[in-house]
């Protein structure tokens, strides 16, 4: 124990010593990245504002689970100009059930959203919260899911937004005719994960929830067996700003792929998938029903630590 925690105090040293390293990288990416305006992971408060073009679609999409209509509330109050609100129950999930509490939508009821937005396949899409990307990233995860592949979260989100901002309900533009394209994700059922014995099994829970000590959400505590614990807040540092590609690296070192990620309902397993890009890995895979869904099923296995 006592040369495991001599391991892991020199890994957190060398990890604040290339991170500084990794943001310099970053910023060198990012200027890059402005030359040809294509987004696809993150893009800074200072390159948004700077973004030119008329191919960009902004979405506000905070929210919160003990509050459904709060997200929206906010936004109406103030959000970043031109944004519109994609909201996590009625865009960005169906209906709960057996299915968990965020089950994905159809693609079809998704593609009908996307167009409803007026959103084409040339346009530029950018996603903000402000908890961390912890929901924008599930709609990266499903722009990228119908083949989106220039869509990026707003680095530090709402709190890090220094432009203009707007208050009011903004009316929908026009109905576009957005195309689907090969799905850039991965997607497994609850089916087929209780078959697979090769993938190592990621959860973006905090380690309070994994263990079983405490579920404020869920009926029943703990975790699928053979799962890792990953809080998805630990990919973020100060100002909720996603860590460097190298901090990442440090952080997701001991996983071996193929992952498949999940959380309470398949929302912030999203946040794990991105930072896993943002580090380098190949596309994880999402269990999207994640623990919401296997708990309605008796016959299913849970762990507790």
């Amino acid at each position: 124990n006592l040369l495991r925690i001599k391991e892991i105090r020199f890994c957190h040293i060398i990890g604040k010593i290339t991170g500084i390293l990794g943001r310099a990288k970053i910023r060198q990416k990012g200027m890059a990245m402005t030359s040809c305006s294509k987004y696809d992971l993150l893009i800074e408060p200072g390159e948004l504002l700077n973004f030119s073009g008329d191919n960009l679609k902004i979405f506000d999409c905070r929210a919160d689970l003990s509050d459904t209509d709060l997200g929206y509330k906010k936004f109406l109050e103030s959000h970043i100009s031109k944004s519109q609100y994609l909201s996590l129950e009625k865009d960005l999930s169906s209906s709960p059930g057996n299915r968990g509490r965020h089950p994905l939508p159809t693609k079809e009821s998704w593609i009908n959203t996307i167009r409803s937005f007026g959103i084409d396949n040339s346009d530029q899409v950018v996603l903000y919260d402000e908890t961390g990307g912890s929901f924008a990233a599930r709609a990266w995860w499903m722009f990228r899911w119908v083949g989106h592949e220039k869509v990026a979260l707003l680095n530090g989100g709402w709190q890090a937004w220094e432009g203009p901002k707007s208050s009011g309900f903004n009316p929908k533009p026009y109905r576009s005719n957005f195309k689907i394209k090969s799905t850039l994700t991965k997607l497994i059922t609850m089916e087929k994960l209780k078959t697979n014995e090769s993938a190592q099994l990621v959860d973006a829970r905090s380690l309070e929830r994994w263990s079983g000590e405490k579920e404020p959400i869920d009926r029943v505590a703990g975790h699928i067996p053979s799962a890792v614990c990953y809080p998805f807040t630990e990919n973020l540092e100060d100002g909720n700003r996603f860590k460097s590609e190298t901090e990442l690296r440090l952080r997701f070192q001991d996983l071996k792929e193929p992952i498949v990620c999940y959380c309470g309902s398949g929302v912030t397993a999203a946040h794990n998938i991105l930072s896993l890009k943002i580090a380098g890995f190949s596309e994880p895979t999402l269990y999207a029903g994640s623990w919401s869904e296997w708990i309605e099923y008796d016959e299913n296995p849970i762990a507790l630590n």
